[in-house]
């Protein structure tokens, strides 16, 4: 499934890690999505990190940044929501890899299993196409054992899709009174 797009910025300097968080410091939600070397490695870390905000994309080079200081500060902040799917493992590896807390989840795979799902509506579909070709593409990647160069639309299309979604009103819960 692929969707036509703009290509994600890769980021692997500090440089470029500065110019992005200027770039999503103001965003109200990121889709957030990482990938350790778990199965290759007795102890695990992250090996990439793919954020999509305000329409743009970015994958993290955590293996030659050296500073992720920035993004922990948005990522422990309540006022953004972050979109993640299956959000237990990239959670652990975020406190494990670098101390940070994030607040303020939207995780998807919840979402797709129970009363959420009005809140994405007819992104639902869409959505679970897009992590059956994430899961396949990952599963090929040696991670761990090289730098990162930018390989899926997954991540992207589902923060683009939140992000115009979550422009709507939110359906809210009957009054029980």
């Amino acid at each position: 499934m692929k969707a036509s797009m703009n290509p994600p910025k890769l980021i692997a300097t500090q440089r470029d890690f500065g110019r992005f968080i200027e770039q999503i410091s103001h965003a109200k939600h990121l889709a957030v999505d990482s990938e350790s070397n778990s199965y290759f490695a007795y102890r695990p870390r992250i090996c990439l990190i793919q954020i999509s905000a305000n329409n743009k994309d970015f994958i993290l080079d955590p293996l030659t940044l050296k500073d992720l200081t920035g993004l922990g500060r948005i990522l422990s902040d309540s006022s953004v929501e972050k979109i993640i799917h299956a959000a237990e493992n990239d959670l652990i590896g975020f406190k494990r890899d670098y101390r940070f807390q994030v607040m303020n989840i939207f995780d998807t795979s919840v979402s797709l299993s129970d009363s959420w799902s009005q809140k994405i509506g007819t992104c639902q579909d869409s959505l679970r196409g897009f992590w059956h070709y994430h899961e396949q593409e990952i599963s090929a990647l040696q991670l761990g054992k090289a730098s990162f160069e930018p390989r899926s639309t997954l991540l992207r299309s589902a923060g683009h899709a939140f992000s115009n979604k979550a422009q709507e009103p939110t359906p809210q819960p009957a009054n029980r009174e």
